[in-house]
């Protein structure tokens, strides 16, 4: 409810992606994102219930490191260094931004060293289910770098998400889906920030180059017009 992440991407990352204000999954072809309903920027309501978890005015709360594997000025380092401000800003939080290589933020995760980090996902298919499938709580076992470092383990979320794995009905799937991106909003496993631009330049003689929500390009159907 503290961050303002239209800012963070209008003014911090100079209009460079999307600010993610519904859940954890992007908006996109294949899902209704807009039917999960996220936090709102609420900056007297985020004080309050910091006041009411015993930090009011962000007293005695202890400073936090945000792992950021990226180089200094890139964009992950840019997200992180606005998310800290708005923090310090309207929490009076104060978070600082390690830079590091991947391995060291892993490590720094599987250890439990890390509180915060920055991390990111591209789905392997045109599915919500790719998205979540970080979330699912079978997947503690394989003790994955990346999916579901978080050790988020919910029967709820899990019973839903084997559900819409077995339904064949695509509309009681997809209802099914949202309900498990919802939970991931309420239960606040994350903090969604942004979805990265896809930009694509083409030369003015190639005809029917199309893109898709997941950046895969298909040159089966591209031909490049012979000049007069």
């Amino acid at each position: 409810m503290a961050v303002d992440r239209e800012s963070i991407v209008n003014m911090t990352l100079k209009g460079e992606g999307y600010p993610l204000l519904n859940g954890i999954i992007p908006s996109s072809d294949f899902y209704p994102s807009n039917q999960v309903k996220g936090f709102k920027y609420d900056v007297a309501k985020a004080q309050s219930l910091l006041a009411e978890a015993g930090y009011p005015g962000g007293a005695n709360f202890p400073e936090l490191t945000i792992y950021v594997n990226g180089k200094k000025d890139s964009d992950r380092h840019r997200l992180a260094k606005g998310f800290a401000e708005q923090m310090k800003m309207n929490l009076n939080l104060n978070l600082k931004v390690k830079l590091c290589s991947i391995d060291e933020r892993n490590k720094a995760v599987s250890s439990g060293t890390a509180a915060i980090w920055v991390s990111g996902w591209i789905a392997d298919y045109p599915d919500a289910e790719s998205f979540l499938s970080l979330f699912y709580g079978g997947n503690i076992k394989a003790n994955s770098k990346f999916v579901n470092p978080f050790k988020y383990k919910s029967e709820a979320f899990d019973k839903l998400y084997r559900q819409a794995a077995s339904e064949s009905n695509e509309q009681k799937r997809q209802k099914l889906l949202i309900a498990c991106d919802q939970m991931v909003i309420d239960d606040a496993v994350v903090i969604p920030m942004i979805t990265d631009d896809f930009i694509t330049m083409i030369n003015s003689r190639v005809r029917d180059f199309e893109t898709n929500s997941l950046e895969v390009l298909d040159f089966s159907s591209i031909f490049i017009k012979e000049p007069k």
